[in-house]
């Protein structure tokens, strides 16, 4: 979950992953910090894709300092443990 582009103003933001609940998926079970927050940055939108052909889907997004030429594409790559360790 990318965070930071809403409210308007906000943007000191972090990529998070929510693990639902297995049975009630209106509930989270926990919520891991993939980033450590960037001041003055936000992220915007994310994808799930296998960017290195390992099987395994990587996250993509867009962060951004909401100034001409400051974003950038950056790439979180699945872990091949898991992230079970966190």
């Amino acid at each position: 979950m990318p965070d930071g582009f809403i409210p308007p103003g906000k943007n000191n933001g972090g990529v998070f992953l929510v693990v639902m609940d297995d049975i009630d998926i209106t509930k989270t079970v926990k919520t891991i910090q993939m980033t450590h927050n960037r001041k003055g940055y936000f992220y915007h939108m994310g994808y799930w894709v296998d960017m290195n052909g390992d099987g395994r889907k990587d996250f993509l997004t867009a962060k951004c300092n909401a100034k001409a030429g400051g974003g950038e594409l950056v790439w979180y790559e699945h872990p091949e443990a898991g992230l079970s360790a966190t």
